[in-house]
């Protein structure tokens, strides 16, 4: 996976970086229990700072949230803290779970396109099976190849300004060739009465939406939909999306 998020922790929540999850994420479980999904036992996979994780956790479910960087970790473990939220925060790389336990679901939510190849993803998609129970769900977004260039492309933005302690900027490229969308984040951090300058990076790869939908296939998956996040159909030959939920059962 790629991402200084050694760098990106500490800031993330304040620039708007977990807002898809934040959002999305009690979208994603009314409807994936309107198809008929049950279950209590939740992991989270590149949690974050645990903004996907936390509605679930305030609603009752038993979670689990899962990166491989400590520092998201601790900021995750922090935030829930503050919440007063019980919730099992792990480090460990999601493309090689060794974490014992049985899922009834695994999200991913703003999490794959990070992935630096169809072998990652094959890897993730493995281990997921593995830490599912039988008959169990597995959720997660993806950039459409389409999406990743118009909703992110070629662009300079203000992320963040706040005179007195934070401003972020980013630059964003889009390699045609690769398909890859590559964002450097330059971060002003005023400590001490001193500002002090980070640069992060953060790639995002698109993969074929078809493909996607083969591999989870023969990991072990059944497909129960592909969405929009209008949580419309999405059909790969004649649907066009910025990005698409793949809901899948294990088999």
């Amino acid at each position: 996976m790629s991402g200084d998020y050694p760098v990106l922790a500490h800031i993330y929540d304040r620039i708007g970086m977990n807002a898809f999850g934040d959002q999305m994420t009690p979208q994603i479980i009314d409807y994936i229990q309107r198809c008929g999904w049950m279950g209590r036992q939740i992991l989270d996979l590149g949690t974050g700072t645990g903004a996907s994780l936390a509605w679930v956790t305030k609603h009752g479910y038993i979670t689990t949230g899962m990166d491989q960087a400590p520092e998201m970790i601790e900021v995750a473990a922090d935030n829930f803290a503050a919440l007063g939220l019980s919730c099992r925060h792990v480090v460990q790389d999601i493309r090689q779970i060794d974490y014992p336990g049985e899922f009834d679901l695994a999200l991913a939510i703003n999490t794959l396109n990070e992935m630096s190849s169809i072998s990652d993803l094959e890897n993730t998609f493995l281990s997921v099976h593995r830490i599912l129970k039988d008959s169990q769900w597995f959720v997660f977004d993806l950039y459409t190849i389409q999406g990743l260039l118009q909703q992110l492309g070629d662009q300079q933005v203000l992320q963040h300004a706040s005179t007195d302690s934070l401003s972020v900027f980013s630059i964003s490229q889009f390699d045609y060739e690769r398909q890859m969308h590559q964002r450097r984040f330059t971060i002003f951090h005023k400590t001490d009465e001193t500002w002090q300058r980070q640069h992060a990076d953060l790639v995002r790869r698109a993969y074929p939406i078809k493909g996607v939908a083969a591999l989870l296939k023969r990991c072990g998956f059944t497909i129960v939909d592909i969405v929009g996040l209008d949580f419309e159909t999405y059909h790969p030959d004649s649907s066009r999306a910025d990005r698409v939920i793949f809901i899948a059962q294990k088999e």
